[in-house]
C-alpha cells in the first residue's frame, strides 16, 4: 500500500514522468513561463525552485547536478568557438548550453536576495474536452521581487555648542528693579522696628513708678 507517498504519478511510469519533467523545467528556465495543467505545475514547481537554490551554490558539483536532473546534451565546440565563447560570444551554444548559463547567471542574479518562492501559479480557464483546469506556471518577474533599502546607520548626536545670548535692555531693567524695591523696602521695616521700641519703652516706665509706690 502507498501510504505516505506523495510522489505525483501523473498517469505514467517513472521514465515517462522523468523525461516529461526534465523537459517541461527546460522550457521553464527557457522561456521563464509555461502554460500547463494545474497538477503538472505543482510537482514542476518544485523542482524549478529547487533549480534556483543549486544555481545560487555556484559550484561545478552544482552544475552537474543541474545537467543530470535536466537531462542536458552538450554540443561540441571547436577551438575557434571555445576561443569565441570566452569573450562572451555565445552564437553557437545549443539550446542546451543556453539553458544551464542562463541559470548560473541571469536567474541567479534574480533571485539572489530571495529566500524561497521562486516561481508562481496563475490558474487560467478549464481546458476544452477533458474539463482540466489549465494555469501558467513562471518564474518571478524582476518587478515583483521587492528590493530592501539599505538601512542608514544613526550617526551619534553632536554635543550642542552653548551660544553665549546678549541680555537685552529690558531683561536688564527687569533684574535691575527687583533689588531696588528690596532697597526701599529695608528703611520702611527699620522705622516699623523703631515704632514697636519705642511704644514698649513707656510700659516699662510705668511699670517702674508703680514699684516705687509700692516701696
Amino acid at each position: 500500500m502507498r501510504h505516505r507517498k506523495s510522489t505525483f504519478k501523473l498517469g505514467r511510469d517513472s521514465g515517462h514522468r522523468k523525461a516529461l519533467l526534465s523537459n517541461m523545467l527546460k522550457a521553464l528556465v527557457e522561456k521563464e513561463s509555461i502554460e500547463t495543467s494545474v497538477a503538472k505545475a505543482k510537482i514542476l514547481k518544485r523542482h524549478a525552485d529547487k533549480l534556483i537554490t543549486l544555481a545560487k551554490k555556484q559550484t561545478l558539483a552544482a552544475k552537474r547536478s543541474v545537467k543530470a536532473k535536466l537531462k542536458l546534451r552538450y554540443n561540441t565546440l571547436s577551438s575557434k568557438e571555445k576561443r569565441k565563447a570566452k569573450s562572451q560570444n555565445f552564437s553557437m551554444y545549443n539550446v542546451d548550453r543556453k539553458i544551464i548559463n542562463k541559470l548560473f547567471t541571469e536567474l541567479f542574479e534574480r533571485f539572489k536576495e530571495r529566500n524561497g518562492g521562486y516561481t508562481r501559479i496563475l490558474k487560467l480557464q478549464t481546458r476544452r474536452g477533458d474539463a482540466s483546469q489549465k494555469c501558467i506556471l513562471q518564474y518571478l518577474p524582476h518587478e515583483v521581487i521587492p528590493q530592501e533599502e539599505p538601512k542608514k546607520e544613526k550617526k551619534e548626536p553632536k554635543p550642542k555648542k552653548e551660544k553665549k545670548v546678549k541680555a537685552s535692555e529690558e531683561e536688564v531693567e527687569a533684574e535691575a528693579k527687583p533689588e531696588e524695591s528690596k532697597k526701599a523696602k529695608a528703611p520702611k521695616k527699620e522705622a516699623e522696628e523703631v515704632k514697636k521700641s519705642k511704644k514698649v519703652a513707656p510700659k516699662e516706665k510705668s511699670l517702674s513708678s508703680e514699684e516705687q509706690t509700692l516701696s
